[in-house]
């Protein structure tokens, strides 16, 4: 990762190079030197003295100087940024089977139903190439299916707020911006309730899902439409696992361990501050 940076630094700094030989050379043919052969003068830069050659050096001079200027949609240190638009959980998840009071279950499972909600991220540039950023949504809501049963056990919702380290492979100086993140995902689930059809199967009850931890891996880029807005799509793996108890009633317990695993999609804008 030093290599590449120093690589991509060495780039800009040759572009600068190149930038600052050009307005040297669009400056000089803007404005021809001539040496003062009566003494030992240095060489000076004089202008003709008309408008057209006054006017053709101002404007080349205008010209030149804008490439040595950073481009207005870079990302630069201690920029501030949101992205919002639609976020898509997709869960690719795999389950234990399930167990009632202890005694598992044979052909059975629990599957993850797809949730779309509003997604919303902060992001703080560290470097012009280095960013942190937070995951944050509105409540996701999921279903919770029975595989083998054939019926639905419920719903819960669950917020995963995600932090994240960013890196910008190519630097942030482009209108096209990719990168990839790497952070810490904690998912809380709350607002579990029991489906009806589980209710008239196995009677009424409660049931509570585990807060999960752990890894997300991040691909994303952003595309400037003028200096403060950009479109945004982003794709995250998040592992997220969990343990979900149902406590009936009758005083039989029903469990079963889920891998929901998902990727979370997400389209939108972003604003920088």
């Amino acid at each position: 990762m030093l290599v590449l940076a120093f690589d991509v630094n060495h780039a800009f700094a040759q572009a600068a190079f190149r930038r600052a030989k050009c307005l040297m050379q669009i400056i000089g043919a803007a404005c021809p030197p001539y040496l003062n052969s009566s003494a030992n003068h240095p060489i000076v830069c004089e202008k003709e003295n008309s408008l057209m050659t006054t006017l053709k050096c101002s404007a080349l001079t205008v010209l030149a100087a804008s490439l040595l200027a950073v481009p207005a949609f870079a990302y630069e240190a201690g920029d501030t940024f949101v992205r919002i638009g639609p976020a898509l959980v997709s869960p690719q998840d795999d389950s234990s089977t399930l167990s009632l009071d202890g005694t598992p279950l044979a052909g059975t499972g629990a599957s993850v139903e797809n949730e779309t909600q509003l997604g919303l991220t902060f992001t703080y540039m560290l470097r012009n190439n280095l960013a942190v950023e937070l995951l944050a949504a509105s409540p996701f809501t999921h279903v919770i299916d029975a595989e083998g049963l054939g019926i639905e056990v419920g719903e819960a919702k669950q917020l995963p707020p995600t932090l994240s380290l960013q890196f910008f492979p190519v630097g942030s100086s482009n209108a096209f911006k990719p990168y990839l993140g790497l952070g810490l995902n904690y998912t809380v689930f709350f607002s579990e309730k029991l489906s009806s059809e589980l209710v008239a199967v196995l009677g009424d009850g409660d049931m509570e899902l585990e807060n999960s931890f752990g890894l997300a891996a991040q691909l994303g880029a952003d595309f400037s439409l003028t200096d403060r807005l950009m479109l945004s799509a982003a794709v995250w793996k998040a592992d997220i696992d969990t343990t979900a108890e149902i406590k009936l009633n009758s005083g039989s317990l029903v469990e079963v361990d889920v891998d929901i695993d998902p990727l979370v999609y997400m389209l939108g804008f972003a604003y920088k501050f």
